[in-house]
């Protein structure tokens, strides 16, 4: 089994599928607090996207994160390049009601595409290859995607798996968010 190609399919499930139905959401339930314990659906839209962009970019092949190199900061109306991770609550509903939904799924697209390239590269790196813990949070650091605490947590939490590991977990990482929409607008 190509397994290249079942990552693909399931990522593209995310992109192609659930993230543009996220967002088109009714407004209340898009940007506000419904359930006191799960962010707002634009918000959980954006972490999955930041997550993905700098992981992959810093994390593993040590390029700049899509979000720099297409001003997307100013462009999606938010004040912060982190990833969403160690935000308060206050911060969490400043950036829901503020961010430019349009330009979000714009930005999908160029983050779909750019991991769709990396799960191309990926085959390139060795798969027990690993990232030292000093070294990640140095990339971390320099990329400033994290508050300080969650810098150290997150480099030794990374640290402890394969690269090519890394890169089928952060790709899926979307699904778990999924669920929390799903809990949310109560689908089913």
């Amino acid at each position: 089994m190509d397994h290249t190609l079942a990552i693909k399919n399931n990522y593209l499930t995310i992109h192609d599928h659930f993230i543009p139905l996220m967002l088109k959401t009714e407004e209340s339930l898009l940007r506000d607090r419904v359930v006191k314990e799960i962010n707002p659906i634009i918000w959980i839209t954006w972490h999955i996207l930041r997550s993905e962009d700098m992981f992959l970019s810093t994390v593993v092949f040590n390029e700049i994160q899509e979000f720099h190199k297409g001003n997307w900061m100013d462009k999606l109306n938010v004040a912060t390049n982190h990833t969403g991770t160690g935000m308060s609550v206050e911060e969490v509903d400043t950036l829901s009601k503020n961010i430019n939904i349009v330009e979000m799924l714009m930005y999908n697209e160029v983050v779909k595409n750019r991991s769709l390239q990396y799960v191309d590269r990926s085959k390139e790196l060795g798969d027990e290859e690993y990232k030292s813990e000093e070294d990640i949070y140095q990339s971390l650091h320099e990329a400033d995607v994290f508050p300080e605490g969650v810098k150290q947590e997150r480099a030794k939490a990374y640290s402890k798996y394969s690269l090519s590991n890394g890169i089928v977990g952060i790709l899926m990482h979307g699904y778990m968010h999924i669920g929390q929409y799903m809990l949310i607008t109560k689908p089913l």
